[in-house]
């Protein structure tokens, strides 16, 4: 699954010779579920297991993915003339990623040449860009920009092989991953004759579950290495500018990121899983 967002919020206010009001609101909703499944549990009219095989003579691969690129741009301008011009823009994302695969019981998977692959991944690109320009120009005049971006994503990526055998000849990989890049450019400029303000501001909160689990099963290697893991990879660039210039009251200008980030990640072997070389 592949998927491009982009959220852009702008607007500009302008004042004459009165008041002026502008705003802009963008919310996105995300909801992605990736699941591959193997061996799902099917049973015959004793009601035992059905044994799901596969055989190949080179490698096996079974994998869920979900991909994402978004971009969240809010740009708010505003021009006092006169007395007062107010701008603010909004820029919403929420997404849920749910990225699963399974072996289930009675699954038989053997790569007699080749290798194993048993992977859930997810990867997510954020670039958001948020800027704010105010200018009063009157003595009297008051101008405000306040654009503000959100981001709220929750993953969950499982792996799973429970009461199943994987054997191959060369290298077995079970994994499941979650790779996060963030990059954020936080700009903000008030010039004032009067009063002038301009804040930017960004809020993203990440929350992902990682999870590895091999639960009662037999996995076989006769000429390479088994490899069980959980990995959770992250890169965060934030760039900040604001700039203030005053010939007359007050400029005031601003820009604040926020990042949260909680991460759990686990991988879980309980039962047989080995590595044989004959």
């Amino acid at each position: 699954n592949n998927g491009t967002i982009e959220s852009c919020g702008s607007n500009g206010g302008s004042s004459g010779t009165g008041n002026s009001v502008g705003g802009a609101i963008n919310v996105i909703v995300m909801d992605n579920k990736v699941v591959t499944e193997i061996g799902k549990r099917a049973q015959n009219a004793t009601g035992a297991v059905v044994e799901t095989k596969l055989t190949a003579g080179g490698d096996i691969k079974i994998d869920a993915k979900d991909d994402a690129w978004l971009m969240i741009i809010p740009v708010c301008a505003t021009y006092a003339g006169g007395n007062a011009s107010v701008g603010a823009s909004v820029a919403t994302i929420i997404t849920t990623s749910d990225v699963r695969t399974y072996v289930n019981s009675g699954s038989v998977i053997e790569a007699t040449n080749g290798g194993i692959d048993v992977t859930a991944g997810s990867a997510m690109w954020l670039l958001d860009a948020v800027v704010a320009v105010s200018i009063a120009s009157n003595a009297s005049g008051t101008a405000a920009a306040i654009p503000l971006s959100i981001l709220r994503s929750k993953e969950n990526v499982n792996t799973k092989v429970e009461n199943a055998k994987l054997t191959a000849k060369k290298d077995i990989n079970i994994a499941a991953s979650s790779d996060n890049m963030l990059i954020t450019a936080v700009v903000s400029a008030a010039g004032s004759a009067g009063n002038a303000v301009g804040a930017a501001i960004s809020v993203h909160i990440f929350n992902r579950t990682v999870k590895t689990q091999v639960i009662n099963s037999i996995i076989e290697s006769k000429e390479g290495s088994v490899s069980i893991a959980s990995v959770g990879d992250d890169l965060s660039v934030t760039a900040l500018v604001a700039a203030g210039v005053s010939t007359g009251q007050v400029a005031v200008s601003g820009s604040i990121p926020v990042v949260v980030s909680n991460s759990k990640i686990e991988t879980e072997v309980i039962g047989a899983a080995s590595n044989e070389t004959q």
